[in-house]
């Protein structure tokens, strides 16, 4: 459902085109372009930052393994 949230203004501007006649100016149209071009380079980061996710999770179980745990570390006397 949040991916076809990004759809619902370019729906309006048609739906009020074609049933009220409003035409959408160009700015309209370009702030709306813009808009999903946004939204795009945003959602594809994000894809990206997943991606790149289980290396980075991998890398952090491989330091704890390494670490010492608090109960074998040596304590100062």
């Amino acid at each position: 459902m949040g991916a076809t949230t990004y759809a619902v203004p370019s729906l309006v501007v048609l739906m009020s085109w074609l049933a009220l006649g409003e035409v959408p100016g160009v700015l309209t149209l370009a702030g709306g372009a813009l808009c999903l071009a946004g939204v795009a380079v945003s959602r594809s980061r994000a894809g990206d930052a997943r991606a790149a996710a289980p290396e980075e999770t991998e890398q952090k179980a491989e330091r704890q393994e390494t670490a010492p745990r608090p109960e074998e570390a040596e304590t100062p006397k």
